[in-house]
């Protein structure tokens, strides 16, 4: 992968965020999507226009940390072969710093409207109706979260989610109060995310017993519906069916692990069933423009599955990691999500001695690990299987 190439992944992932002046949602991400892929989320025909798109900007998040750790943390001595593509992350490094600063104001803006509620307006069945979107304040707390920004309105809002009620009896979380208030597994995983993220901060060591007893609430909702379904989530319909949507893996996985649950191992074997993707396969998916996109979500998947089962998994994620950032294009669509993908392997290809072992990370990020589950952990490879890799040319 050239550096040429990395520096324009980059500018685009810069540009896929809301820079028009006074627009409501000013400093989110996901200003590039395509409708078809936010629409294959919903379950209304309410104009997107109207819906923030905080789960994109979160993914976002995690990213631009992570790229100004490596810009903080840099050292020329240990990670030489760093020097081109650090470089390039100085020459676009307020651009990342104002992302960043953006991002967050995006969040804290909304929220700071209804006292850490996200309030939206269904004109849809109940003209005129207020309803609270679970989801979006969810959302939007992860990022503030992520950014240890607003610790105060932080406190009130995991405070509210633990005492007011809003879980359901089965565990699951709802999207509402209102219109969508039965429990709905891509909420819930965002909230299963937010109750660990809340778990390692230290201004919420007083409420650790409740935080892990609706966590495991949550956890326990979201197995027994991969369960029910043969190892599958079924979104909306039958054609959504697929074992773990892309947008919540890294979350659920990381948590998953962190508890010991042993379907963390489970499901990135359901996805080998869907390896490698059929050419028609983009058509069976909502939302997915090109095969490529599934190529960058299955790699994701792989990664992650690395850190626990490197056969079959570190070996197959070296593998479509090849592939997709061979055939990276421009001229292809991603959505925001895949383009985090995109940079998180780019940023996976270096290699340097620890220890006598070989790593494949950057250093400098490794500490970041518990704020920031998106990257995984360090990857070590012995010098066995760093030579058989080497043998497959998976390895420069």
């Amino acid at each position: 992968m050239c550096v040429d190439v990395f520096e324009k992944m980059l500018v685009r992932f810069l540009e896929d965020q809301e820079r028009t002046e006074g627009h409501q949602y000013f400093g989110q991400f996901g200003r590039t999507r395509k409708i078809e892929e936010r629409r294959s989320y919903q379950k209304d025909e309410e104009p997107l226009v109207v819906k923030p798109q905080f789960f994109m900007t979160y993914n976002a998040v995690q990213i631009l940390l992570s790229l100004r750790n490596i810009l903080d943390e840099y050292d020329p001595r240990k990670q030489s072969k760093l020097k081109e593509y650090v470089e390039v992350l100085q020459k676009h490094s307020e651009e990342i710093k104002v992302s960043t600063q953006d991002a967050g104001e995006f969040a804290e803006r909304l929220l700071l409207k209804h006292d850490g509620q996200i309030v939206m307006q269904d004109d849809l069945y109940h003209k005129g109706n207020k309803f609270i979107s679970h989801r979006h304040t969810i959302g939007a707390a992860i990022i503030l979260m992520l950014l240890n920004r607003q610790p105060k309105l932080l406190t009130r809002i995991v405070k509210r989610l633990l005492d007011d009620n809003i879980q359901r009896a089965d565990g699951g979380w709802p999207i509402a109060d209102s219109i969508w208030d039965k429990a709905d597994f891509l909420c819930s995983s965002h909230a299963a995310y937010l109750l660990h993220l809340a778990q390692g901060k230290e201004q919420f060591k007083d409420m650790g017993r409740k935080l892990r007893k609706k966590l495991d609430a949550t956890l326990a909702y979201l197995l027994l519906k991969n369960f029910e379904n043969d190892g599958y989530w079924i979104y909306l319909n039958e054609a959504d069916k697929v074992p773990i949507t892309a947008r919540t893996f890294p979350e659920l996985f990381h948590i998953l692990m962190a508890y010991g649950y042993d379907m963390a191992y489970a499901i990135p074997e359901k996805l080998l069933e869907h390896y490698p993707v059929p050419v028609d396969a983009a058509e069976q998916f909502n939302g997915i423009e090109n095969t490529s996109q599934l190529e960058v979500r299955l790699g994701a998947v792989f990664r992650l599955a690395g850190e626990i089962n490197p056969n079959p998994f570190l070996d197959m994620y070296l593998r479509v990691r090849k592939e997709v950032l061979g055939n990276y294009s421009n001229e292809l669509y991603y959505s925001t999500y895949e383009l985090c993908c995109l940079l998180s392997m780019i940023l996976d290809q270096f290699e340097f001695p620890l220890e006598e072992k070989v790593g494949m990370a950057i250093d400098a990020t490794e500490h970041l690990l518990s704020e920031i589950p998106f990257f995984g952990k360090m990857y070590t490879l012995s010098k066995e299987t760093r030579k058989r890799l080497k043998e497959q040319g998976l390895l420069d």
